[in-house]
């Protein structure tokens, strides 16, 4: 991620750019995705440590990591996810 606006100064369109970026993107390529994945597939989520050790002045792409890693952690235990896992 290049340069974020001080938090103060983060306005809605910047805030939305990003969490369109990090966030949908990852959740809405796992919809398109997940029917076309065989049965006994994997889904992994690459992210960065962001989410437990953040920069000042980047909390916005901490909190989005913190997203992606909370959806992976939901999914896991996904009962739709995991019947087709072990189905």
């Amino acid at each position: 991620m290049s340069e974020c606006p001080p938090i103060l100064e983060t306005n809605k369109d910047f805030f939305n750019e990003i969490i369109d970026i990090y966030v949908k993107g990852v959740f809405f390529l796992f919809t398109k995705a997940f029917p076309l994945l065989s049965y006994h597939a994997a889904v992994i989520f690459t992210s960065s440590v962001a989410h437990i050790k953040g920069r000042p002045g980047y909390p916005l792409y901490a909190m989005t990591k913190a997203a992606v890693r909370s959806l992976g952690s939901i999914l896991a235990i996904d009962e739709e996810v995991l019947a087709k896992k072990y189905a």
